[in-house]
């Protein structure tokens, strides 16, 4: 799993370093925070900032939305990470 910020938000960057949480065990897995913008012509996201998941599997690639926000704080990023967590346990 690996976790990529394509935002401007620093903050995240700095949030997931201070957790430790780059982990790249596999690329199959995928967590990034994008703006919700880049998205809004396939699903309706209500929050300036979202957090998807890709999973590259053999029989093609899945993506997920599995958090959104209005603002970056620590506690909104670790939300979505924990989120990503579970996802990942799911798939293992």
């Amino acid at each position: 799993m690996c976790i990529i910020n394509l935002t401007s938000f620093r903050e995240i960057d700095h949030i997931i370093d201070q957790l430790q949480f780059k982990k790249k065990d596999s690329a199959f897995i995928l967590g990034i925070f994008i703006p919700s913008q880049i998205i809004q012509k396939i699903i309706e996201v209500k929050h300036d900032l979202s957090f998807i998941t890709i999973h590259i599997k053999s029989q093609g690639i899945d993506v997920q939305l599995i958090h959104s926000m209005d603002n970056v704080s620590r506690n909104s990023i670790c939300n979505a990470l924990d989120r990503f967590e579970e996802f990942v346990a799911l798939k293992s």
